[in-house]
């Protein structure tokens, strides 16, 4: 997966001034793909820090290996300049500041899901993971689910550091 051979399907932002965005790869083709991660780079463009939860375990590698393996570009024709962002790894910041801040308690999970829910009593939309690839393949409402899953997953960290204050 991270040889940079793992398709991306599909990205989700929400910026701190509320703008929701959700992306999904259109076909099973090298440029679908490319112009999937283009409007990712455009849509992220004014935004200085990039969060993802475990973001340094999978999702900044396979981002920055798949734009490379593909050559991505932005609209204004220019490829991505990677240290032009701060990417931050939403779930390595809570696990360093929950020792400190909360309650001191270890968390027997640091997954989004457990956490969500200690922090918001909220979580995720119930959706297989390890599905993703069987999701996309079928379209239709599993290819929105997916978006949904996505979305949700994004929506949920700016909830988390409004109620921990932690990447602040």
């Amino acid at each position: 997966a991270l040889q940079g051979r793992t398709r991306i399907l599909s990205w989700a932002l929400v910026d701190d001034r509320g703008r929701k965005i959700v992306d999904v790869l259109e076909a099973e083709t090298d440029a679908a793909e490319r112009a999937l991660l283009g409007r990712f780079f455009d849509a992220v463009r004014e935004i200085d820090v990039l969060l993802a939860w475990s973001g340094e375990g999978f999702d900044f590698p396979v981002l920055q290996q798949r734009s490379h393996a593909l050559r991505v570009r932005m609209s204004n024709g220019n490829a991505p300049i990677w240290n032009r962002w701060c990417w931050l790894d939403a779930m390595a910041v809570y696990k360093k500041y929950n020792q400190a801040h909360d309650s001191g308690e270890e968390r027997a999970s640091f997954s989004l899901n457990a956490i969500a829910n200690h922090i918001l009593g909220e979580g995720k939309d119930e959706f297989d993971s390890s599905r993703t690839w069987q999701a996309w393949k079928a379209g239709g409402e599993e290819r929105e689910r997916l978006a949904r899953y996505n979305l949700r997953d994004t929506e949920l960290m700016p909830m988390i550091e409004a109620k921990t204050g932690f990447v602040a």
